[in-house]
């Protein structure tokens, strides 16, 4: 990505060699193309992402590539109210200080909106970019304020959603107990915890946490302690479940196997032995493989040269920031000024923005269904499987969770 400022590369020095993803400009490999949206005039609008790559153990690296992807489409498609959208990305590393650095970044920078960014220190961005009047667009929401804040919209449940939406694949599935294996921090934590609260409804019994150390290379005492239990089901991203399966296969023990599509990417369905087919899968939205997605999938082969295979299509997050910028340049349709203000009051009178079936119709005019969690207006996941080393639906509804989490405290 082009442009690199000098702030943001103190951010990313030990980001991956190949994602320059620390700057504002097009993304892909430009070559003799035309700049996306180079007939938009007028000032730019100016917005930013970040996610977490090349740490010990959460890694999305494939978020900024997707955003650069989503920008250049946007551009090309009159932009933002004919104004060229300019996009910045930050590496927060897994780290709460640079998670913080990344959102001061974006208010030196006077992005309008932090859009489809993944970090798990939403604690200590959120009191940044409220402060700042920054909306944050598609969050995965993992921390408290990102669940309570007024200028927090997700479009998704987050981890909340899904962990509930395990338990619930678990019970269809008829498991009759699940050993939950999760990343070893406090996010995961809280989810795992979710886990118990949805299960508890069914009396599904629930064996662990079993914490994954975020360094290990190997989990075979991971794996011993799932024995007995008829089911796993993952809360952690997917560096962490492949290694899992790899040392799984190596025990000879066949639990079935639950997870959320944020926890699977092409290692996990296509180098784990093939372990993972016919995994459970619960996702935010319908599998990337479905014909709704066909505009992400034409957009990555249009805009993301080199860096397609950077872009994992199973992920939620990856599609999440697509799907972020089309909520946006929706949102802002004429606007007079697009300020972070602006972006804010236009989302608050929201009450039913058609995604186009990818998600349920989503209103950020009054709180959503579960009091805790009040920013949470879409508490649905939607069914798949892994068949044949690919991510597909296995039903045709969103399951609606948020009578699980209606004890959430």
């Amino acid at each position: 990505m082009r442009g690199v400022k000098p702030v943001l590369a103190a951010v990313c020095v030990t980001a991956l060699a190949a994602l320059s993803a620390c700057g504002s400009g097009g993304g892909g490999d430009a070559g003799a193309k035309a700049k996306p949206g180079a007939n938009l005039t007028g000032p730019d609008v100016k917005v930013m992402t970040w996610s977490e790559w090349n740490t010990q153990a959460i890694n999305y690296p494939g978020i900024p590539y997707a955003a650069q992807v989503a920008a250049d489409y946007v551009n090309d498609h009159g932009g933002i109210n004919g104004h060229r959208i300019v996009l910045e990305t930050c590496n927060a590393q897994g780290d709460p200080n640079r998670a913080e650095q990344c959102a001061r970044q974006a208010v030196s920078s006077k992005a309008v909106a932090v859009l489809g960014s993944f970090t798990q220190f939403g604690n200590r961005t959120v009191p940044v970019l409220e402060q700042a009047h920054i909306p944050m667009i598609g969050l995965t929401p993992l921390t408290a304020p990102e669940y309570t804040s007024e200028w927090s919209f997700p479009i998704s449940g987050g981890s909340y959603a899904n962990t509930a939406g395990e338990a619930q694949r678990a019970v269809d599935a008829g498991c009759k107990q699940v050993a939950v294996a999760q990343a070893d921090n406090p996010a995961a934590d809280a989810a795992t915890n979710t886990f118990k609260l949805a299960a508890a409804t069914h009396n599904l019994k629930v064996v662990g946490p079993i914490r994954l150390p975020l360094t290990a290379t190997d989990f075979a005492p991971q794996v011993a302690q799932t024995r007995g239990s008829d089911c796993v089901a993952f809360v952690t991203a997917p560096g962490q479940v492949a290694i899992f399966l790899k040392s799984l296969a190596q025990s000879g023990e066949k639990p079935k196997l639950i997870n959320f599509v944020g926890g699977i990417d092409d290692t996990v369905l296509n180098k784990t032995g093939g372990v993972a087919e016919g995994m459970l899968t619960d996702g935010w939205y319908p599998p990337t493989t479905s014909p709704l997605w066909k505009g992400y999938r034409d957009a990555i082969d249009t805009y993301a040269g080199s860096h397609k295979k950077d872009i994992a299509l199973v992920s939620d997050q990856n599609s999440t920031a697509w799907l972020t910028f089309q909520i946006f340049q929706k949102v802002t349709k004429g606007l007079s000024a697009v300020t972070g203000d602006t972006v804010a009051d236009a989302l608050r009178r929201t009450t039913a923005l058609d995604t186009g079936g990818l998600t349920p119709p989503l209103n950020w005019s009054k709180p959503g269904p579960i009091s805790s969690i009040p920013r949470i207006v879409n508490a649905t996941v939607f069914p798949g499987k892994v068949e044949d080393g690919k991510v597909v639906a296995d039903g045709k509804e969103f399951i609606q969770v948020a009578p699980l989490l209606r004890d959430l405290r």
